[in-house]
């Protein structure tokens, strides 16, 4: 399958939205105990004929590019890894000398590719799910092949 990575664009809006309730059951997503829109972030997707496939959005802050939002709606397709590398270019563009992403402890998929991206496994907040659920009820107790969701895992990539 052919795709291209754009920006994303202020009249993607309402179908960035609908990926992100699918994917975050919400328009909100929650990490380090913080509440993020990422409607309101940066991001790119990937585009299959005139088809959003695939959505990243980031925020920097200082040196550090850090991952928001990864989703992608065709597996297997090398769709995360393109929207990543992309986003790498963007972090190198800005100085940044990191990328970091948080994801949850259940998310296997994720952390498989993120390591085979060069990412690390720099930080364990054990139990920081029950945080966040107190900021978003719709956490799910249960997550990727019924793993109980406990922890955010914090992952880098240097990027200098």
């Amino acid at each position: 399958m052919k795709y291209t990575i754009q920006h994303i664009e202020d009249e993607d809006s309402q179908k960035i939205l609908n990926i992100i309730n699918r994917f975050w059951n919400e328009a909100f997503v929650v990490i380090h105990g913080k509440i993020f829109y990422p409607t309101q972030l940066l991001g790119i997707k990937a585009v299959h004929k005139d088809r959003i496939i695939g959505i990243l959005h980031y925020l920097i802050q200082d040196d550090i590019c850090e991952i928001v939002t990864l989703a992608s709606l065709s597996e297997s397709q090398g769709i995360g890894k393109k929207l990543i590398t992309t986003v790498e270019g963007i972090a190198l563009y800005h100085h940044c000398e990191c990328l970091q992403v948080t994801t949850s402890n259940d998310n296997l998929p994720a952390l498989g590719l993120y390591q085979k991206l060069g990412f690390c496994l720099v930080q364990l907040k054990a139990g920081q799910m029950e945080e966040s659920r107190k900021l978003k009820p719709s956490i799910p107790a249960l997550g990727y092949r019924n793993i109980p969701i406990r922890d955010e895992l914090i992952l880098e990539k240097p990027l200098v």
